[in-house]
């Protein structure tokens, strides 16, 4: 009785924890999109607002900077989240905005898929959008992230045991089961691509939030939370090679795919 009581606390805290940070990234974004009119913003900056018909070129131009230093730190702050905040629209009018945003996502994922059906491109692309906005990401960076690990490839494992689209290992799988709607049920799961962009969605996410921008939260990503904080505790270099791959293929994405 005592062990099922701490279980349940303790998912009631996880829940109130990732609660917590959703609300933080939603009073960043908000505040930072308020500051915007802030004359000493670029206009490359305020383009990040990126309505559905905005130049998304200049998203890419933004978060390169993130890699060269020469930029704000008011600019890194919102381009680091890699967040539309579109504005008000009428309900048909975002159903539209969603509808060709989801077309575009089924359309890069033909042109990349390996092994999918024309079903499970669709469904696909339904989970990449949904957690595209769950967590304010251009999709096309979710999609940058996915082909890096896995090259969309259906059921592809690494030699070092990270499975499926964005490569999920158990060991992270069974850490992120905590939170809850995630539950682990073995490392079949993790082949099932609807789980796994799940998964893999709200881990660079928490590692983005943790870290501060998505150069750090792209670095965990890759290395894994534990050596990242170890190469931060001991001030070595970090690894700058999966960066700019991602950086390379969101880029791709943006000027082939530039209708988002």
């Amino acid at each position: 009785m005592a062990n099922k009581n701490y279980l349940q606390l303790r998912s009631r805290r996880l829940a109130l924890r990732f609660f917590m940070i959703c609300l933080i990234q939603s009073v960043v974004v908000t505040y930072w999109v308020l500051d915007l009119t802030d004359n000493r913003k670029s206009a490359a900056f305020s383009s990040v607002q990126a309505t559905p018909s905005a130049n998304q070129a200049s998203v890419g131009e933004a978060l390169a900077s993130l890699w060269t230093g020469h930029t704000d730190p008011q600019e890194v702050q919102l381009a680091s989240l890699a967040c539309y905040h579109r504005p008000s629209d009428t309900m048909q009018e975002e159903r539209r905005t969603q509808m060709k945003r989801q077309m575009l996502v089924e359309r890069i994922i033909g042109d990349f898929q390996v092994g999918f059906d024309k079903n499970e491109v669709g469904q696909l692309a339904q989970v990449i959008d949904s957690e595209s906005r769950r967590y304010s990401y251009d999709p096309r960076l979710l999609l940058a992230v996915i082909l890096t690990e896995s090259s969309l490839r259906k059921g592809n494992i690494s030699y070092q045991g990270a499975h499926g689209l964005m490569q999920i290992k158990p060991i992270v799988a069974v850490e992120l089961a905590s939170r809850p709607g995630h539950d682990f049920e073995g490392k079949t799961s993790l082949f099932d691509p609807e789980y796994n962009i799940k998964l893999g969605s709200l881990y660079l996410f928490e590692l983005i939030m943790k870290y501060g921008d998505i150069r750090k939260g792209l670095i965990a990503y890759n290395l894994g939370d534990t050596a990242m904080r170890d190469r931060l505790a001991t001030n070595r270099k970090l690894p700058s090679q999966y960066v700019h791959k991602v950086m390379a293929t969101y880029e791709e994405l943006l000027e082939k795919y530039p209708d988002a």
